[in-house]
């Protein structure tokens, strides 16, 4: 049977282009089930499904489960729960996942295809002439969807035998009231996880909380947030989010903006919400997508939304302060913002975060810091367009560490002081008490009377704790558990549900136990889920996609006897003549590979030559990983997926399989390695590029050097050799390529490298080793930066609207305001008007007592900077392509294929440029590049992240060794409670809290108790570095060497962005090195792109090294 569907729309260059989908539906679609004697299909010849006769505990339960689409968004970790079997995904449920979620589509295909066992089968109900519902003409998709789900689970249930039965899992009361009618069973995901409590104890806690707040016992301090939020008066509590039609009507006419929310490192409800001008094109994707229940269904907006409207023009970011103001957003939510008057501005917080077991979510009074800065252009949340939740890891809090009430009394303040309203209306109610509040919570929300507690035995019955997440950026969450005692003390993972109007914290709930608190396997593991890390194994789909490996070159071992393997033998890549065909071979030139210590997987590879008229030629040589990944196949789809390698103190998580990413792609020396080149011819006395070609490549290095030997050759006056000559050539060229980037103005920033060495067995770092910067890291460095440059401007000029390319945009002005504020009362003048400006003022920023002032200011810079991302060209006018930190007109990644795939995107974008290869299908699409430029921009985010809290856990362990250790530091920032320090010697930077010190907001300072001591910015001081135990894991501790009696301090080593995110001070992955006894970790710009000004510590060559 045919269904057919012609209709009309417009092409991009305006033309009518007539659309036809034809629409097939068969009768031979097989149902997965066990067919009863009664059925005449033949089509149904395996058990897909399984029984659940065989499994289930008595013959009412034998239910083959089919969710709804919600149910699938929301609930992926119960499906996802072993004891979960026997699932039918309808296909129009799988489309509507795919729509709204990526990540849960690729979860439930995992299921479907990696978990045989389990028994989930996907149904083709669009294309089967019983199941295919039509829509109705004025009907939604989502009444259509809710019909065609009732239709099937009809269809499925004439299938099956008694007592098997078909479970429709929905929480919808109207989908649960139609199926009903329609003589269907179907149960809320609560009602099916309660009705296996006795099978399975802990499937509730994979739920998570019900919405009605059915009977729990809650710890005694979260029980006094609640009942305070419920005692108080309805003006007090958050605005209830705007309707669609509201919210549609508040972008046209410019009332509201619509942006990403970032809280701030010191509080969770407050924070910056970010006006960005790539948002107002997304958001009609947006708004047509909402992830959770609660989420807005905005549908389609008007043509004239993406226009900036007057707020969006006027302010880039907003400051939204309090949970009141707020509204129920997370950290990351894309949400919509009412500009609050002028007199409703706020000044944004003064104080030092609190330490990881002791932090409350509150916001402070606004009036508290005192006049230290200007009011900033404030917002209130009206709207959460999508919730960007993810799995959190951290720990519960136990009831006798819980906060007290008055740590909670202003939960709801709006950071004007109208949290005071709230203090009335408290009562003293002990925190150690975990008592059953039940019946009485949801009676008290509605009566406004208080119910006393139960007095029943309270075991049997679920307990709501608080955790607490790694992540500072988020709140406490209240989750339910049934068995607290066994998760007290452990790594968990929750993911949140909900979070209520009436409610001062988020509802989540457990998904899995990682292991105990403070054990370092389980420490890491909990890095990589809270980064959303894809750390697991290749699968055998993806491992099949590899080449066969090539025979390796005789070689002769350098093992000991005592060796207990062998050292690593590179296979050597057949070179055909047919290969040859099609490729340049440059086998001939003295190609050389300059990298960190251990390295094994290499990028990239350098070749100079003076040439007889003079002029220089500079290739820059890298691995055609695309000659093995070829598009669309399993592989390339898991190194998607992945985005990037990510690198750890301890083990290297990587994007290619290791035959690839360490053998065959990587150009070790001595062997034959396919390669894309890049080629110029430059003047001789300014490195100006005259000529510039590409090509596919057979290179063959000569050597793989070190950063340290191939500077000793450089040095060495006795080496005229081949190899010497060229890296002098290269190293010439190289700083005529930096001085001219710097006229231009690009940012220079400095570059330590921090090594802990380790000891060989437990892998904990026992010393420290400071490596300094040498010039054949700049030597890199330049001609990466040129062969990215140089592949953009190709790209772009062939597929101007498509080109994958790269952008730091220009920091707002408003950001240098503090920098520029601190630099003037230390007697510098910084001129921030440009990039060249900004360049020149920092070069001359010097101050003869500190020597160290000049890397302070370059911290401190950084920390205006935007962040740099990937975009597709044709989503930005070409104004917009500028990279702000290198000065650079256009600029994409090309130099890192093997750790990188947006870098396997453009070198296919360059291969099609040049006719070497077809454009892979999708690539020419703007709407293609755009996703996978925002896929790839939280991949690269999260491996920069998942590297820098890796470091964090090594340097606790390291001061758990080495207690009480007095370390050299220098002031970063004021606060009215303390100071913010960098201690260089270990790249980390923490918190001094300061008790009963006096604030002086004008001057900026900090005076001691007796008036003798005098803490302003840039200072030196000297601090102790200690550990110590929490509930919810180790947290490192600075205080004043001077005066510990009167300071304290915390130094969250939960907190991702915290640990030197700048690009002079920040920590890069830790990369093995040598003899595996060596950790790196550095702090600057630096390697391949040099864009830790703005990115933080990119992926660079300099912090490479091998796969643990």
């Amino acid at each position: 049977m045919l269904r057919r569907r012609a209709f009309v729309r417009r092409s991009r260059k305006g033309n009518l282009v007539t659309v036809v989908r034809e629409h097939y539906l068969r009768d031979d679609i097989g149902s997965g089930l066990t067919l009863s004697s009664s059925s005449t299909s033949s089509s149904d010849v395996r058990v897909w499904l399984g029984d659940p006769l065989q499994d289930a505990v008595s013959d009412t339960q034998a239910y083959y489960l089919l969710p709804d689409s919600q149910v699938a968004l929301d609930h992926v970790d119960l499906l996802e729960h072993k004891s979960v079997r026997h699932v039918i995904l309808l296909q129009s449920v799988l489309d509507a996942v795919q729509t709204q979620d990526r990540d849960v589509y690729t979860r439930l295909r995992a299921l479907v295809e990696a978990e045989p066992t389990r028994f989930f089968y996907v149904f083709s109900n669009e294309h089967h002439r019983e199941t295919y519902v039509e829509r109705i003409p004025g009907e939604s998709e989502t009444k259509r969807l809710s019909r065609a789900l009732r239709t099937a689970a009809l269809w499925y249930q004439q299938q099956v035998e008694s007592p098997r039965r078909i479970l429709i899992l929905s929480n919808s009361a109207d989908e649960l009231q139609q199926a009903k009618q329609n003589g269907l069973f179907a149960q809320t995901v609560h009602e099916y996880a309660s009705s296996r409590q006795a099978e399975v104890p802990n499937l509730l806690d994979v739920v998570g909380l019900p919405s009605d707040e059915t009977e729990v016992v809650i710890d005694g301090a979260l029980q006094a947030q609640l009942l305070s939020a419920q005692r108080s008066e309805a003006d007090q509590l958050p605005a209830e989010h705007l309707t669609e039609e509201e919210v549609e009507a508040g972008f046209r006419d410019g009332s509201l903006v619509r942006g990403v929310y970032h809280s701030s490192d010191e509080d969770p409800f407050s924070g910056y919400v970010v006006v960005h001008s790539s948002l107002r094109t997304r958001s009609r994707r947006l708004l047509r997508a909402p992830r959770t229940v609660g989420d807005l269904s905005l549908g389609k907006v008007a043509s004239n939304q993406e226009k900036m409207n007057e707020s969006e023009a006027q302010y880039e970011q907003l400051l939204v302060r309090g949970a009141r103001l707020l509204n129920r957003a997370l950290d990351t939510d894309v949400v919509a913002v009412r500009v609050l008057p002028r007199e409703q501005w706020l000044r944004p917080a003064n104080a030092l975060a609190a330490e990881l077991d002791q932090r409350a979510e509150v916001s402070e009074d606004a009036d508290a810091d005192g006049a230290y800065c200007e009011p900033e252009p404030t917002g209130c949340v009206v709207a959460v367009l999508r919730r960007n939740w993810r799995p959190y890891t951290g720990c519960l809090l136990p009831p006798e560490d819980s906060p007290s009430e008055a740590d909670t009394q202003q939960q709801f303040d709006d950071g004007s002081g109208s949290g005071q309203a709230l203090k009335k209306h408290k009562k003293t109610i002990g925190k150690a008490a975990s008592v059953s509040v039940s019946a009485s919570v949801s009676a008290s929300r509605t009566t406004g009377k208080e119910t006393a507690p139960e007095a029943e035995d309270q075991e049997d019955r679920p307990r709501e704790l608080l955790f607490v997440s790694r992540d500072r950026h988020i709140p406490r969450i209240r989750v339910r558990v049934h068995s607290p005692a066994k998760l007290l003390g452990r790594v968990l993972v929750v993911r949140v549900d909900r979070w209520d109007r009436s409610s001062p914290l988020p509802c989540g709930h457990y998904v899995r136990d990682l292991g105990p608190v403070g054990d370092r396997e389980t420490e890491t593991l909990a890095v990589l889920v809270q980064h959303g890390i894809r750390y697991e194994p290749f699968s055998k789909k993806v491992l099949a996609c590899l080449p066969p490996k090539p025979p390796q070159p005789p070689h002769k071992s350098t093992a000991s006897a005592s060796s207990s393997a062998p050292p690593f033998q590179p296979s050597e890549v057949p070179v055909t003549a047919e290969l040859l065909e099609t490729r340049t071979d440059l086998r001939g030139l003295c190609v050389l590979s300059i990298d960190p210590p251990g390295c094994t997987d290499i990028d990239d590879a350098l070749h100079a030559r003076v040439l007889p008229s003079g002029r220089l030629e500079v290739g820059v040589h890298i691995a055609d990983v695309t000659h093995y990944l070829k598009p669309d196949t399993a592989m390339d789809q898991e190194a998607a997926a992945r985005g990037s390698s990510v690198y750890l103190c301890d083990r290297r998580i990587d994007m290619l399989p290791s035959l690839l990413g360490t053998d065959l792609c990587s150009l070790h020396g001595g062997v034959t390695r396919l390669a894309f080149s890049v080629i110029w011819e430059l003047d001789a006395d300014t490195a100006e590029v005259l000529a510039v070609r590409f090509a596919k490549s057979v290179i063959r290095s000569r050597h793989a050097y070190t950063y340290v030997a191939a500077q000793q050759v450089i040095d060495d006056a006795s080496r005229t050799d081949e190899v010497a000559t060229s890296l002098r050539v290269l190293q010439r060229a190289a700083d005529l390529l930096k001085e001219a980037r710097h006229r231009r103005g690009a940012l220079t920033l400095a570059s330590p490298e921090i090594r802990f060495r380790t000891d060989e067995e437990t892998r904990d770092p026992i010393d420290v080793e400071l490596s300094d910067h040498v010039e054949t890291h700049s030597l890199v460095e330049e001609f990466m930066l040129l062969a990215n440059v140089s592949v953009g401007q190709q790209i772009l000029r062939v597929f101007p609207n498509c080109a994958l390319l790269r952008r730091h945009p220009a920091p707002p002005l408003s950001r240098f305001d503090q920098l520029v504020q601190a630099a003037g009362r230390a007697g510098v003048s910084l001129n921030v008007s440009n990039s060249k400006e900004l360049c020149a003022s920092l070069d001359t920023a010097t101050m003869r007592e500190n020597e160290y002032f000049n890397t302070l200011l370059r911290i401190m810079t950084t920390r205006c900077m935007t962040q740099a991302v990937y975009f597709c060209s044709g989503s930005l006018s070409p104004d917009e392509y500028l990279h702000y930190g290198l000065a650079a007109p256009v600029y994409t990644h090309f130099t890192s294929p093997i750790r990188r795939y947006a870098d396997v995107i453009v070198h296919r974008l360059l291969a099609a440029s040049l006719n070497i290869l077809p454009l892979p299908t999708g690539l020419s699409r703007e709407s293609v590049v755009r996703r996978l430029s925002n896929g790839l921009n939280r991949c690269h985010r999260m491996a920069q992240h998942a590297g820098r809290s890796s470091v964090q856990l090594f340097t606790r362990v390291y001061f758990r060794n080495h207690p009480a250790e007095c370390c050299h530091a220098h002031v970063l920032a004021v606060r009215r409670d303390g100071v913010q320090v960098l201690v260089p010697k270990y790249g980390i930077e923490g918190a001094v809290r300061l008790q009963h010190w006096t604030y002086d907001p004008e001057l900026h300072t900090l005076v001691s108790p007796l008036g003798d001591r005098t803490l302003r910015l840039f200072e030196h001081v000297d601090v102790v570095v200690t550990v110590r135990d929490t509930p919810c894991g180790d947290e490192m501790l600075l205080s004043l060497a001077s005066s510990s009696s009167s300071s304290s301090s915390s130094f969250s080593s939960s907190d991702s962005k915290k640990v030197s995110s700048s690009s002079s001070a920040s920590i890069s992955k830790a990369a093995s090195s040598g003899s595996q006894s060596i950790l790196s970790k550095r702090t600057g710009a630096g390697g391949d792109d040099a864009e830790s000004l703005a990115d933080g510590p990119p992926l660079s060559k300099k912090a490479r090294g091998k796969k643990a």
